[in-house]
């Protein structure tokens, strides 16, 4: 029997992670020793979501279960009848923190296998155990496996392995850029054959095929009842795409004003493109066709291109943005913050507008793996080494939709007042990203 919640939401917590993978935006986030910090605020959270209602939460880092507290605010919001939703790399032993009983009240757990899993043989042990765990006491689960392009040759061996432990076994495109190249996009013909191939999700086929959602003009409950939130400052945003539209905040505004301060009914969605969410058309197609029967394809995929209006609606915004961008930049020594697939769309859209890139003189990434690669031939630094070397630089772009202000903090703490530190999700405008 389906559960019935007032509201959802993914509460992005922190990029702190155990692991450090490549293709990964937590990569090199260190785990902190203290997690006061947090806990203060995962309080406040707890007292928010039992007093607006009942609340279908997904939590999102980072890695959620590295710290503690996190796992018994989770039971203490199932007991008020809040559903869970866990996304985890697996490296915790799920019998040493859940009772079996209590893992049964979490709607879904997502386990991701990633590149560590594969060549630590420790950590691999932890993730079987977890898997053969939930599916003894069949938990609603499964395994995301993300197919970057150096594990393509495994992932028939791997996806046949864990289906014969009765797991369900789900592949995810890369999303964003890796070595250099942008994917989806990036595929070889060949391989993205073989990915459809062990692909039965609609939704993963559509990512392969198109690389994105374009859900404008279309119905969406986002800022009605389903939400985005941040750990970090309070803020309550419709979805991920809509992050500079703040609607609440939830460590600083009254929680009685909430339910005044959201959207009174659905809205037409303004992004330009979305990965995560669905938008109502598409939920009814959920609720009536079977999304694991590729023979149902071809209506999905109908139902999800874009018409021609919204394609001419989109080249418009995407100039009056980049002359936006020139109006803020103060001199020619450009450096955007951040080498994954925002700054990949940011670049694109650039080009095309005919901004001079030759002012663009560096990407900065706060994973040390990317160092020396890069990106639209504009080379890719380390933060550290970024920060210990600061020559001519006038203004830093910062390329992120869901960690903005946490950057900027960064950023503003580390270098002088003379470098212009430029947002991009600072007004409610629309962002063509």
């Amino acid at each position: 029997m389906n559960k019935i919640y007032d509201f959802e939401t993914g509460v992005q917590l922190w990029q702190h992670c155990n692991f450090n993978c490549s293709f990964c935006v937590g990569a090199q986030s260190d785990v902190p020793k203290d997690w006061s910090m947090y806990n203060e605020k995962l309080i406040k959270l707890e007292e928010f979501f039992n007093s607006t209602g009942k609340w279908n939460i997904s939590f999102l880092g980072g890695e959620p279960l590295i710290n503690p507290k996190l796992i018994d605010l989770c039971k203490r919001l199932m007991t008020k009848g809040h559903g869970i939703n866990l996304i985890t790399n697996g490296s915790i032993l799920f019998s040493d923190v859940f009772t079996k009983d209590e893992l049964k009240e979490v709607n879904y757990i997502t386990l991701s296998y990633h590149p560590i899993h594969e060549e630590n043989s420790y950590y691999n042990n932890i993730f079987i155990n977890n898997i053969k765990f939930l599916v003894k006491h069949k938990i609603n689960s499964e395994i995301v496996y993300v197919a970057a392009p150096d594990r393509l040759n495994r992932i028939e061996k791997i996806k046949a392995y864990f289906e014969s432990l009765g797991s369900k076994f789900r592949l995810m495109a890369l999303q964003g850029e890796h070595g250099g190249k942008n994917y989806p996009y990036s595929y070889k013909q060949d391989e993205l054959e073989m990915l459809c191939d062990n692909t039965d999700y609609l939704g993963s086929l559509y990512l392969l095929k198109h690389g994105h959602y374009t859900p404008t003009f279309k119905k969406c409950r986002s800022g009605y009842n389903r939400f985005n939130m941040f750990l970090s400052d309070g803020k309550i945003t419709p979805c991920e795409q809509l992050n500079n539209i703040e609607l609440f905040n939830f460590l600083k505004d009254d929680i009685s004003d909430f339910k005044h301060r959201i959207y009174n009914e659905p809205k037409e969605c303004l992004s330009k493109k979305c990965v995560c969410s669905f938008y109502m058309e598409q939920e009814e197609f959920m609720r009536n066709y079977d999304m694991d029967n590729k023979s149902n394809f071809k209506m999905w995929e109908k139902l999800c291109i874009s018409s021609n209006e919204v394609i001419q609606y989109w080249e418009k915004n995407e100039y009056y943005f980049t002359e936006k961008i020139k109006k803020k930049i103060r001199g020619s020594n450009i450096f955007l913050w951040g080498a994954g697939i925002h700054t990949d769309k940011l670049l694109t859209l650039l080009k095309n507008e005919k901004f001079n890139m030759k002012n663009i003189k560096g990407i900065i990434d706060s994973n040390p793996h990317k160092d020396g690669m890069k990106i639209f031939d504009i080379p890719v630094l380390y933060k550290e080494n970024f920060f210990n070397n600061i020559n001519d630089c006038s203004d830093i772009i910062i390329s992120s939709r869901a960690f903005e202000s946490e950057i900027y903090n960064e950023i503003k703490s580390k270098v002088s007042y003379g470098i212009n530190i430029v947002r991009l999700y600072d007004t409610n405008e629309i962002v063509p990203l």
